[in-house]
């Protein structure tokens, strides 16, 4: 009888050491709409994420230190330390409260949806019996911003004629005041099949800077602005006129166009340099 009460309480005692999970209920984890072969667990009323396949979908390097129990994800530069059984993570040295503690479930470091949604960004949802994790896809740049909007090929030429499509597609940020090919169209006959012959290339380059300025200008810095330092060292004056933003003689009429490197806003009207 004592050695049975003995056992009794060793049992009760381990159970206060090692915390126990009840994961009885589980569903399907998406990522971005498609199956990715995980399981979400119920735990206290949370659910918790394999972070493993949520990381290899964002294309983020993840590692795992088995002497400290750490898992380590690197994701757009950042780097994000997770410890097993604690209840916050390290974001770029920085300590993060956590609603839940990871734990390690089948060999893989399980993590809360707050840890999916507020430290890495992403969004979930509920599909039937499964989580959906969506990966913001990364803003495309300026350029290709301008080339898949259709309405700017006149631009994308005189871009690649002038040599500039690398400097556009470089970190930035950039402001680009981008004319549509109505407003290269209401130029001089003429003009712009002059303007992209290699002799002209270095007043191509000027008219074409002339639209850029160095800095991300939203709608919103813009309207509090009078001129602007343009990419080529000129300034064009800026007025806001019934509701309206006119940028030396150019109408804007599309703003904060958002791309990785920058923004763009519709000007109606190609803006030439002052002689």
């Amino acid at each position: 009888m004592k050695r049975k009460t003995s056992l009794i309480m060793v049992l009760m005692l381990l159970s206060m050491i090692i915390p126990t999970y009840s994961f009885a209920d589980h569903h399907g984890l998406l990522i971005d709409g498609s199956p990715s072969g995980g399981f979400v667990e119920m735990h206290a009323g949370k659910n918790l994420i394999p972070v493993a396949y949520v990381a290899r979908a964002a294309n983020a390097n993840i590692m795992w230190n088995s002497a400290e129990r750490k898992t380590t994800i690197m994701y757009e530069g950042d780097e994000i330390v997770l410890t097993i059984g604690q209840m916050n993570a390290m974001v770029n040295g920085m300590s993060v409260a956590l609603d839940h503690a990871p734990v390690i479930l089948n060999g893989r470091t399980m993590v809360s949806e707050m840890f999916i949604k507020d430290i890495m960004g992403f969004e979930i949802t509920m599909e039937g019996m499964s989580l959906n994790v969506i990966i913001p896809k990364a803003l495309p740049d300026i350029v290709d911003t301008a080339v898949g909007a259709g309405s700017f090929n006149t631009l994308a030429a005189a871009l690649e004629a002038a040599d500039l499509i690398g400097a556009l597609k470089g970190e930035g940020p950039f402001t680009v005041f981008a004319p549509t090919d109505e407003a290269f169209a209401k130029l001089p006959e003429g003009t712009v099949e002059n303007l992209l012959k290699p002799e002209n290339k270095d007043m191509l380059v000027d008219i074409l800077t002339y639209h850029v300025v160095a800095g991300e200008v939203t709608s919103a810095d813009v309207v509090n602005l009078s001129s602007a330092t343009m990419l080529n060292g000129d300034d064009v004056s800026i007025k806001v006129e019934n509701g309206g933003v006119m940028v030396n003689d150019a109408n804007v009429i599309a703003v904060d166009i958002m791309a990785s490197n920058g923004v763009i806003h519709v000007i109606d009207t190609v803006i030439l340099p002052p002689n």
